[in-house]
């Protein structure tokens, strides 16, 4: 289920930095992790961007402890800006790279939801 819920939030999160709308996250992200999110649509909004999300994963559910859990995942990371209308790439070239980043998750109402992440620099 940790699994399902971690995979489910990163398809509506590429979902809604694609398309700028947040109104579905808050089925997979709560607290921290949900105002993150808003406040990174707002500011892609406010640049007239949006992001096509292009992440392979390699996570890894490092604990499970009653209500909460953990997830380190390993990310490379190919995503590009775009037109939010015509979802047209902005110009430049992509380099991939690596994100390693942990999530902490709490069971909510009989669902997971992603509460917080920390990005390791």
């Amino acid at each position: 289920q940790v699994e399902q819920a971690y995979y489910r939030y990163w398809q509506d999160y590429s979902q809604a930095l694609f398309t700028l709308d947040t109104s579905h996250m808050s089925d997979v992200a709560a607290g921290d992790e949900l105002k993150r999110v808003q406040a990174e649509v707002a500011a892609l909004q406010q640049r007239n961007r949006a992001v096509r999300v292009r992440v392979s994963h390699s996570a890894l559910i490092v604990t499970i402890k009653g209500d909460k859990a953990t997830v380190y995942d390993e990310q490379h990371d190919s995503s590009f800006l775009i037109n939010p209308v015509t979802k047209e790439p902005h110009s430049g070239s992509v380099q991939p790279y690596l994100e390693k980043d942990i999530y902490y998750l709490q069971m909510m109402d009989g669902t997971w939801k992603i509460v917080k992440s920390l990005r390791q620099r």
